[in-house]
């Protein structure tokens, strides 16, 4: 790079590189091996870091639920939020009195979380979902799933 561009830490032994008036930035391993490598579509970077970074959305979690006959699950989501570690699924005459009917780990982008055996669901169905310390984040009420056309 001509001009700018800086070089960060990371505590790891990681090396984040900003390739300044290049549109670049890159990670190393501490043996210099590329990790990664993103450009920028135009311009400069001048300097690049890696962050913690988090985020709570300002909507509530989508929740589906998806039954076939045979069993049932429900498909939580919570597009942008970064602090998810798990969901409850929850159940009862309303939000107020719902509790809890099963628990699984977020799993990527959507969680399904299987309606146990037997369970019985009430005119309300929702999730919360979970941090890493067990708290509710977030929640928001299932909606029930169009059934498939018939072909």
């Amino acid at each position: 790079s001509a001009t700018q561009g800086n070089l960060q830490e990371l505590a790891g032994g990681n090396v984040v590189v900003g390739w300044g008036s290049r549109p670049f930035y890159s990670e190393f391993d501490r043996d210099g091996t590329l990790l990664y490598e993103a450009t920028f579509t135009a311009g400069t970077s001048y300097r690049a870091y890696v962050l913690p970074w988090s985020a709570s959305p300002a909507t509530p979690p989508d929740a589906q639920l998806v039954e076939d006959g045979r069993s049932a699950s429900v498909f939580a989501s919570w597009n942008g939020a970064t602090e998810v570690a798990s969901w409850l699924l929850v159940t009862g005459p309303d939000e107020a009195s719902a509790v809890e009917i099963a628990r699984a780990p977020r799993e990527r982008f959507e969680t399904e979380i299987p309606i146990p055996a037997g369970a019985t669901l009430g005119a309300y169905v929702g999730v919360r979902a979970m941090d890493a310390a067990g708290e509710v984040i977030g929640g928001g009420a299932a909606q029930i799933a169009a059934p498939e056309p018939s072909s």
